[in-house]
């Protein structure tokens, strides 16, 4: 893995964590210690959100994603966030800062992370993807072991396979994905 993204992997159904720099990639729980300056959300569902309204009202740090998955979650934060589905309740009150658009690059350090969009678990979900290096952080579009459900709020499953076609074209040598283990080696989206 390269050493500028630090995971913080999950237990239970909250969804993995990474820190790159100041920036903390999704939050569905606290990580002690941790004061990002800037929140990526790969998409909306409360396992990758559940702490950011917390986090936002303690350190004021700015909170981005897809312009598609802002609107999608301005529509209803519940529904979006699969909450209800699930009946989970969680504070969803945080401000969303920054939309973000296919291509954007985030810089952090001498690293330059590609915003890509990668629809079909939610209607905006992203990757972040690093090329020099092969990083790719997924979200809940790509495991290591399978591919996100496309049966929750917004879900569509032909925009999922889209997607898996976009970064099977991908060069992908760590895999960085909302759930489960850590991928390393030549991956290939199926």
């Amino acid at each position: 893995m390269t050493e500028d993204i630090i995971p913080v992997l999950s237990e239970g159904w909250w969804a993995n964590s990474y820190i790159i720099g100041n920036f903390l990639v999704d939050a569905g729980a606290r990580i002690e210690g941790v004061e990002p300056k800037v929140i990526i959300l790969t998409h909306c569902h409360f396992d990758h959100c559940a702490a950011v309204e917390e986090i936002q009202r303690e350190t004021g740090c700015e909170v981005w994603m897809s312009r598609e998955e802002a609107r999608f979650f301005e529509r209803g934060r519940r529904e979006s966030s699969a909450a209800d589905f699930f009946g989970v309740e969680v504070d969803l009150g945080f401000e969303i800062t920054r939309v973000l658009s296919e291509g954007d690059e985030i810089g952090v350090g001498k690293k330059k992370y590609r915003v890509v969009l990668t629809p079909g678990h939610t209607p905006g979900s992203i990757s972040l993807y690093e090329p020099k290096g092969g990083s790719l952080i997924s979200g809940d579009t790509l495991f290591v072991d399978g591919v996100g459900r496309s049966d929750l709020p917004g879900g569509d499953e032909n925009a999922l396979l889209r997607s898996l076609e976009r970064l099977s074209e991908m060069e992908i040598k760590n895999l960085y994905p909302g759930h489960g283990p850590l991928g390393r080696g030549n991956i290939h989206p199926h």
